[in-house]
């Protein structure tokens, strides 16, 4: 195995000039040293980058994991709280203080169901195929009212 294969893979969002000058360094310029500039300063360097790289990416993963428990807290608070509204505009039904205090309050349960109620029927999609033909299909019906 050569020391190039034991060196770390240059990070996707290092720019492209970026990269061949660490190659150049990693190549044919792996023995030459500057005064502030050399191989092992330039491969530290992407160490670097790849370690912030790794970092960024567990924060990222972190950041998921947390959203989700977030929406899922949310999302079982909201229930609790419907089912103790509902709770409570039933207690409050004989106190008028009470039962208006609980009024004031909107809930997300029945804005839900209104939306539901009100939405459209879905129409079945047709498959091309016609089916068989009604006896009237297509004929003018005509109503005749007797008094």
């Amino acid at each position: 195995m050569s020391s190039r294969d034991t060196r770390v893979q240059i990070p996707a969002e290092v720019s492209t000039p970026v990269r061949a000058v660490v190659e150049l360094f990693r190549g044919p310029f792996a023995g030459v040293r500057f005064p502030d500039v050399d191989n092992a300063q330039l491969e530290a360097l992407v160490d670097q980058v790849v370690q912030a790289r790794q970092a960024v990416d567990a924060a990222r993963a972190a950041l998921g994991s947390a959203q989700g428990a977030l929406d899922e807290a949310i999302k079982q608070l909201g229930q609790q709280a419907e089912r103790a509204h509902a709770y409570a505009r039933i207690f409050a039904e004989g106190d008028p203080d009470l039962a208006e205090h609980v009024a004031q309050i909107p809930s997300e349960a029945p804005e839900r169901v209104r939306r539901k109620a009100s939405a459209e029927p879905r129409r079945r999609k047709s498959n091309g195929k016609s089916g068989p033909e009604l006896p009237l299909a297509g004929a003018r019906v005509e109503a005749v009212v007797s008094l």
